[in-house]
Formats: C-alpha cells, structure tokens, sequence
C-alpha cells in the first residue's frame, strides 16, 4: 500500500484520511496503517547535521504521488479496455465466452480501482472513483445474471448424463432458456444506460489523461507497485482469514469422520462471503505479480490456491442452487396430469446433485486447509512490520 500525501491528510489503500502524522508514527508506525506511513514519510533527505532538507522531502513526495497515479491509472486502463472489448460480443445474445469474459473483467477493475482509490481520487476526483466502481459493479450483475444461466444450461447437459436421465431435462432447459432471454433482453437494455456510455466513452479518456503522455517504465511500475503491493496482498489473505473462521471451525471438527452431521454443520450462510473474499484476495495478489519477480513462486502458490477456494466453494453452490431449482420445477409439474416420467426424471437429477454438492464438501476442506497463510506471505515477500 501506499499514503498519498496532497494537500490534505494522507490517504490509504481506499482512500481513506490517516489523520495528522506525529514524528514517532514516522519512527516506528502504529497500527495496519503504520507500515505504510514510514514507508512514504521516512523518505526524507537529512543533510550531515540531521537537520531535513525541506526540498527534497517536497520533491520525493511527489514523485511518489505521480507514481502511483500513472500505475493505478496504467492498470485501471488495462482492464477497462479488455471490459469494454467484450461488449459487442456478450450483446450478440450467445456468445458465452464474452459474457463470461466481461464479467470478470468488470471485478477485476472494480480491484483495481479500490486498490488506487486514494491516487486517482486525487486526479479523477473521489466521486468520479466512486461512480466508476458503482457502475462496473451493475455492469457486472447484469451480464452475471446471463451467465449464471449459460453455466446453468451448459452443465445440465453433463449432469443428465452422469445421473443417467433424460426425462425432465427439457422441462429444465427449456425454462432456463426462457429466463436467459429475459436476463439477456435486461442486460442488452442496461447497455443503453447514460451510465454504460460514461464508462465506455469518457472514463478511459480521464484515465488516460492520468497516466500521461509517456507510459511508466518497468522500474517505476516496480517500484511503485511494490509499495502497494506488500501491504495489500497481506491484507486481503488476512481479510480471507478472518471471514472463513466458521470454515475454519468447521474443518477442524474433532470427529470428521460423521459424515451426516459434518455436512448438517456446514457453515452455508458464510460460505459465499468467503468464496468472495477469496475472489477479490485473488484479483488482488494477480495484480502485483509483475512486481515481485524475484518471489514468483509465493504469488504463483497463493493464487493457485486463492483460485481452488474460490472455485471449490463455488462449485458447491452451484449444486445447492441447482438442487432447489430442479426440487421446485418437480413441484411445479407433480400436479400435472401424465407428468409421471419427468418427475422420476427431476428426482433422479435431484439426488445426483445432493450427492455432488455433499462430496463437494471434502474438497472445499482440502482448498481451505491449503490456504495462503499471512505470516508466510508476508515472509516470501520480504514484509517488515
């Protein structure tokens, strides 16, 4: 992370005001913030005497500031333009792989932008940053909505085979269908937004504008994203931690081996808070990785597993999703009249998806139990607190 320092309180990894800066928080720093105040304010030239240079320290400030600007600016810039790219593709109506592709890459500059929120604040404006998260963030569900259907029907297919049935699949199919094309219709409406053609039109010329004319060399991206990155990337592994402790609790059960009451105790309502957690921790660790090539291995292994929490956990609740889909389709047709096979069909798929969803436990336990750890982290990437 690192403190801005303009014309008012320094700013932190979100933006927010450190407050006033006493000499000993320069010595010794205090606190999470406390790393990132000496790492910006100790940069101060002192002449023989010990005296401090006022010149230096003005210009050194403000080199960092610009730094982080153009970098915060340079990435942002990145992942709008591949957002943007995918645009016309996920309008077409059936195109899977850019909607999935202009999903991800919403998240991954919303990261970004909470990542450099106090820099560009400090040339877009607070508000601008604000309205840009808020506008990707609606982006991103509308065109998820499309795609949590496209998974849908894409591994319905799957699933009637490893389950053995085809009765009731095109009762299933043919729903999802429907509903696709209404989420599709919502999404292509979205587009059409003031707000879609802000972000597409003039917020890639802002941040442009921000990096300037000459892009930032290699060692400025370094550097800049060194000072950034220590302290994020440990705060969000630690943020993981923190939320995943009913995960933890539940690993870690004296008895793992009573199946039944193991998975009764599955935290559920947490699960997919943590299964976020792990998804913006990921986005987060990808986007210092240029800077820290001389601990390649420790990123490469804390996103391989931030990756396998994220999907084992969304693997499951998938199933779970998909499980009161197909028992409330099998309701809705159980009154009909001749409606015998396809609900043994509906059933049969229900208990297929009960019975994956429950193995899924175990290997949401294993990803868990492999998860980053902060005091490593913080050792492979060479972190001083």
């Amino acid at each position: 992370m690192i403190a801005v320092i303009g014309q008012g309180p320094p700013r932190g990894l979100h933006g927010q005001s450190l407050g006033a800066v006493p000499e000993s928080a320069v010595k010794v720093g205090t606190g999470r913030d406390g790393l990132a105040i000496v790492r910006v304010l100790d940069m101060v030239a002192t002449d023989p005497t010990g005296h401090r240079d006022a010149a230096p320290i003005g210009r050194r400030r403000k080199r960092i500031e610009a730094d982080a600007i153009r970098v915060g600016a340079t990435v942002v810039s990145g992942h709008l333009a591949r957002a943007i790219a995918q645009i016309p593709g996920a309008a077409i109506g059936d195109e899977h792989e850019f909607v999935h592709r202009l999903r991800v890459a919403c998240r991954r500059t919303r990261v970004a932008l909470e990542l450099w929120t106090g820099p560009l604040g400090q040339v877009l404006g607070d508000g601008e940053v604000k309205r840009a998260r808020r506008g990707l963030r609606d982006l991103a569900r509308s065109v998820g909505a499309v795609r949590d259907l496209d998974v849908w029907l894409l591994d319905l297919v799957a699933l009637s085979e490893r389950a053995g049935v085809t009765s009731g699949v095109a009762v299933l199919r043919d729903r999802a269908s429907d509903e696709r094309r209404i989420a599709n219709d919502a999404f292509r409406n979205h587009l059409t937004s003031p707000e879609v053609a802000w972000l597409c039109d003039e917020l890639p010329l802002s941040v442009k504008a921000a990096i300037g004319e000459r892009l930032p060399d290699d060692a400025v991206l370094i550097r800049a994203r060194q000072r950034h990155g220590c302290l994020a990337i440990v705060r969000v592994v630690r943020d993981l931690n923190r939320a995943g402790r009913p995960l933890s609790e539940w690993v870690d059960q004296r008895d793992p081996h009573d199946e039944p009451a193991r998975i009764a105790s599955f935290p559920s309502a947490p699960a997919h808070e943590i299964r976020l957690y792990a998804k913006r921790a990921r986005y987060t660790a990808e986007a210092f990785v240029p800077a820290f090539k001389d601990a390649p291995e420790a990123l490469d292994a804390t996103i391989t597993s931030l990756a396998r929490i994220q999907e084992k956990i969304g693997d499951w609740h998938d199933r779970v999703g998909w499980h009161e889909r197909i028992v409330s389709e099998a309701k809705l047709i159980s009154t009909k009249p001749n409606a015998g096979d396809d609900l043994v069909g509906l059933m049969k798929l229900a208990s297929q998806v009960g019975r994956e969803r429950d193995h899924g436990l175990e290997k949401i336990a294993s990803a868990w139990r492999d998860r980053p750890r902060v005091s490593a982290l913080r050792d492979a990437l060479a972190i001083r607190t």
